[in-house]
């Protein structure tokens, strides 16, 4: 491609498409008029039909090639989505077979009991954890011991009194 083939603008393109477009006509004078017209944008750039026609050519090979890297891209991504897909539904199954996460996990024993499987069994938030380290005297129906309760609960472990 030479640096002649890049002068032309869209507009200039489209301009030149449709007047020869015009060459179609019946009538020899409009058709003629359009050819010189044509022909005065190509002079404009020292070109001709010749370099025209590689120029609109070389930007469709170009193009096209854009679009078959753009669809090699996609289906790229594609693959790596369901690769990824595959693996969250991997963890996700391991997780619900895991023994912490399981309904029938019960923990049995006093409150205390309990507040200590929840800090030395699971992955707490850090909220969580400096929560429950900083009680140190859990009394019935009070506010610590709804916390071990509530902690519990959203982790899904189940409490029985002893």
């Amino acid at each position: 491609m030479t640096k002649q083939e890049l002068c032309f603008t869209e507009r200039e393109i489209t301009k030149i498409v449709k007047i020869l477009e015009m060459t179609r006509s019946e009538i020899d004078a409009e058709a003629l008029a359009a050819v010189r017209m044509s022909q005065h944008i190509l002079k404009k750039h020292n070109s001709n039909y010749e370099i025209l026609f590689n120029t609109i050519r070389n930007d469709t090979q170009n193009f096209e090639a854009e679009v078959k890297n753009l669809r090699n891209v996609v289906q790229d991504q594609s693959n790596e989505l369901e690769i990824l897909r595959k693996k969250a539904s991997q963890v996700q199954s391991q997780l619900s077979k895991s023994d912490i996460f399981h309904s029938s996990n019960v923990v049995k024993g006093s409150i205390y009991h309990l507040k200590n499987f929840l800090l030395n069994r699971l992955s707490l938030q850090i909220y969580e954890r400096k929560l429950l380290e900083n009680i140190s005297k859990i009394t019935p129906k009070s506010k610590e011991e709804y916390l071990v309760l509530i902690c519990a609960r959203r982790h899904k472990i189940s409490f029985q009194l002893d």
